[in-house]
């Protein structure tokens, strides 16, 4: 098969495209030709390509050895035993026949993965869907090569593969691989989607017609009263990155699975295979895990664990990779499902919404239980995933109602049955109890809502203050006075970066912040507003703190620091922008060496004006054109009549070069303002 084809092939299993030749323990490069430079230097298994193919077709691992094209020579001269290296298929690459053309060299190859397994921002491996006889040696890493490039191109990949603050390109790569970033973005993305639709509704509402009908066949059922009672509902998909992943991943459900930049499990490589290296690697990998399946969660496994953590708890944790825009898809189509209903849709997050279905229920003339009934399994049937519905009087109420849903069920809690619900409650599931709160709380003898119910109003005031006491008061007894918010306006719009930073200059963090600043700008522009506020925000190394942390290009032990200008204008621009922020910079006296995370914020939003993509223009703006307006009703220069002010005006102002601003910049962080 072609290089297009067995790709095809091999990301139909889940698995990741590679475009360069890195050498791995236990890999198998895949060619039908290779250049006598590359068997000098061979060390893998050298295997034909419809080896895949052949594999795939039988359903079960082919014998390599009547695949082989080349046995690779150890540094001895002996050769390799082909039976020890009988590896089980992985999907994270694909092969191709190598072309003896030196023109297509680049295209041909395939890369591997990034040599830091623990970059959270690094492609992962998954566990391939092509099933072993039991007697099989079975391994989970087979990074598949393609064989034709030279070794100087190697090297080259070596040095960019590892991707630093600065690099080209970097922003593109990190905010394209970042989760928090992808789940940031899909909320507001998903906010615009429920607007746009709310505009454009004519009424009508196909679900629950489709609704009606099935109740309708139910002829057991009885008739229900129609309430006036608001119904509130919570949707949350169950473990959503997960089981988006096994959609395309069957042989994989009922197993620990999580979703981190990570590989594959441990569990299904033998001891045969497995050297201590690769053992080391996986199990000290600090790549995070972002879900992790029911299974995973009774081994212990927990969201933001460390894959290596995770695997020592979990031996069998089969990793899989992100698949965002798959993501982007299933939750279109959750929203589709649930505006099918209604529109009074408050949307979250890309797997979680808050929905009133008090009008739903009276038009069906059904109960909360019937329609979550209903709702799930449209959903399931539509997405193929899981979401669990909590169902009660308010926002408050639907949340906790969910957490006794999951997994994949449904809870209703009646306005007459909340004192005796929030009983069993614990504090820690209470919206906006983090942490700290919960410790307090336990200091106080509080894990519950009935012993918190038991404190007077004023002995939590005068432990946390008027606002959080009021809000611990009611919502241990159900009260939440929250109505849905269908058109949530944005406060501030920013961009971070905490990862990957590793300045040696000054002038590679001025770099960087002009970088950032675009970045800003663009979303700014996309958002239609402008702010007044500008804040800085740095993660600067702590002071006894490692400078390379265990977690690879990771920002380790950090002080948080932020510094804020406020404009008089409201601004788009990244001229400005960065300007600012280079002032902030120089303000805080930052060791460019010690700064571990940079983020940009602008706040205090305002719309853009009609027909202007760059916000208010400000002095600087008019001071750095090439000539002053033209004044009206006033006689230009030619004329010879002036007002006394034209003929003042500079015609353009002079201000100091890119490289004097850096050479400046650089004296203001080293302390030595003014030494140039």
């Amino acid at each position: 098969p072609t290089a297009e084809e067995i790709r095809r092939i091999m990301m139909l299993h889940g698995g990741t495209y590679q475009h360069y030749y890195k050498r791995k323990p236990n890999c198998y490069m895949i060619a039908t030709n290779l250049p006598p430079a590359k068997l000098l230097d061979l060390r893998d298994y050298v295997v034909k390509p419809n080896w895949i193919s052949d594999s795939v077709q039988a359903g079960k691992l082919l014998p390599v050895q009547d695949y082989l094209l080349y046995t690779p020579d150890l540094k001895n001269g002996q050769q390799k035993l082909s039976l020890v290296r009988c590896e089980k298929p992985s999907t994270s690459a694909a092969p191709s026949p190598s072309s003896t053309s030196q023109n297509n060299d680049q295209d041909s190859w395939l890369s591997s993965e990034n040599s830091h397994d623990e970059d959270e921002h690094a492609g992962c491996h998954t566990e391939n869907s092509v099933h072993h006889t039991e007697n099989s040696v079975h391994h989970a890493e087979n990074s598949v090569h393609h064989t034709e490039n030279s070794v100087h191109q190697e090297s080259k990949k070596d040095s960019v593969e590892a991707r630093k603050a600065g690099d080209p390109g970097f922003l593109e790569q990190f905010y394209g691989r970042s989760r928090l970033h992808h789940i940031s973005t899909a909320s507001i993305k998903l906010r615009d989607y429920v607007a746009q639709k709310r505009a454009l509704s004519t009424g009508a509402f196909e679900g629950i017609e489709k609704l009606k009908q099935y109740l309708a066949s139910k002829s057991s059922r009885e008739q229900v009263p129609i309430g006036e009672e608001k119904v509130i509902m919570h949707i949350d998909m169950d473990c959503f990155f997960v089981s988006v992943g096994l959609r395309t991943r069957s042989h994989l459900k009922g197993k620990p699975v999580a979703v981190c930049h990570g590989k594959t499990s441990l569990a299904s490589i033998s001891s045969t295979s497995l050297n201590s290296q690769t053992e080391r690697s996986d199990l000290t990998s600090c790549s995070e895990v972002a879900s992790c399946s029911y299974e995973a969660r009774k081994a212990g496994v927990k969201s933001r664990m460390y894959l290596g953590q995770a695997r020592k708890l979990c031996p069998g944790l089969v990793a899989i990779p992100y698949d965002f825009e798959s993501y982007d898809e299933v939750s279109r189509i959750l929203y589709d499902v649930v505006a099918s209903f209604t529109l009074d849709i408050e949307a979250i997050s890309c797997d979680e919404m808050f929905a009133d279905v008090t009008n739903v229920l009276q038009q069906a003339s059904c109960s909360p239980n019937e329609f979550a009934e209903f709702l799930r399994k449209k959903i399931e049937e539509k997405t193929l995933c899981t979401a669990s519905v909590g169902l009660g009087p308010n926002m408050l109420v639907a949340r906790v109602a969910n957490r006794f849903a999951k997994p994949n069920g449904h809870h209703f809690v009646d306005s007459s049955n909340l004192p005796a619900f929030f009983e069993t409650v614990n504090v820690k599931d209470l919206p906006g109890v983090g942490y700290r709160l919960q410790t307090q709380l336990s200091e106080m003898g509080v894990e519950t809502c009935k012993q918190l119910q038991a404190l007077p109003l004023e002995t939590l005031k005068a432990k946390f203050g008027v606002k959080t006491s009021s809000l611990l008061y009611n919502y241990a007894r159900g009260i939440d006075n929250r109505s849905l918010q269908f058109d949530k306006l944005r406060k501030s719009v920013s961009a971070e970066v905490n990862y990957g930073i590793r300045f040696k200059e000054p002038t590679d963090m001025i770099k960087f912040i002009g970088q950032l600043s675009t970045e800003v700008e663009r979303r700014l522009l996309e958002a239609g507003v402008q702010g007044r506020t500008i804040t800085l925000k740095v993660k600067v190394r702590q002071k006894d703190a490692p400078v390379n942390p265990s977690k690879y290009m990771g920002h380790g032990l950090c002080d948080n620091l932020a510094k804020s200008s406020h404009l008089l204008a409201a601004t788009a621009s990244k001229a400005i922008i960065s300007k600012e922020c280079y002032s902030l910079a120089m303000q805080m006296h930052l060791v460019a060496s010690d700064i571990r995370g940079v983020g940009i914020q602008v706040g205090r939003l305002e719309p853009l004006p009609l027909g202007q993509g760059g916000g208010v223009k400000t002095m600087l703006d008019f001071l750095t054109t090439s000539r002053p307006p033209e004044s009206h009703g006033v006689a230009g220069p030619s004329s010879g009549t002036t007002n006394g002010m034209t003929e003042s005006l500079p015609k353009a102002v002079s201000l100091p070069a890119f490289s004097e601003v850096s050479r400046l910049a650089n004296c203001n962080f080293l302390g030595r303002p003014g030494c140039c």
